[in-house]
């Protein structure tokens, strides 16, 4: 696993509620950053939101929001097959139409990102946790 700082550019972070974006490692500090990138790093915690794949069917956790948590499970194969498309990022123009209803509904939860014409979905795959989990 990587460890240490991420770099980069948060272009149009304006624009974008970031707490979507919470379960993501958040860059880097910089000059004259905004609260909502200070608030972005002080409320990150690995784990917040992921998806782990079972036989036909997506389970996703999201506990971005607290003390609120969601639990969903995809099992109609279009939108698996949509939520699997949008694992990259990908032009919404490109997609089918039954591809973009889903888009819809995983936007509508907050599981994909929609801008600037393009999707991507938002929770990464959890094969394992990093740490074992037991009991002390």
């Amino acid at each position: 696993m990587r460890t240490g700082v991420r770099e980069g550019r948060v272009d149009g972070i304006e624009k974008t509620d970031i707490r979507i974006l919470r379960h993501l490692p958040p860059p880097a500090e910089h000059p004259g950053e905004t609260s909502q990138l200070t608030d972005w790093r002080a409320g990150y915690a690995y784990g917040m939101c992921y998806h782990r794949r079972g036989p036909d069917f997506v389970s996703v956790t999201d506990r971005r929001h607290r003390p609120a948590s969601a639990r969903f499970a995809l099992d109609h194969p279009d939108l698996i097959a949509a939520f699997d498309t949008l694992q990259a990022a990908t032009l919404v123009d490109a997609l089918s139409s039954v591809h973009r209803e889903a888009l819809d509904l995983l936007a509508a939860e907050r599981l994909a990102l929609v801008t600037g014409g393009w999707a991507v979905a938002l929770p990464p795959r959890l094969r394992r946790w990093p740490v074992p989990c037991t009991g002390i």
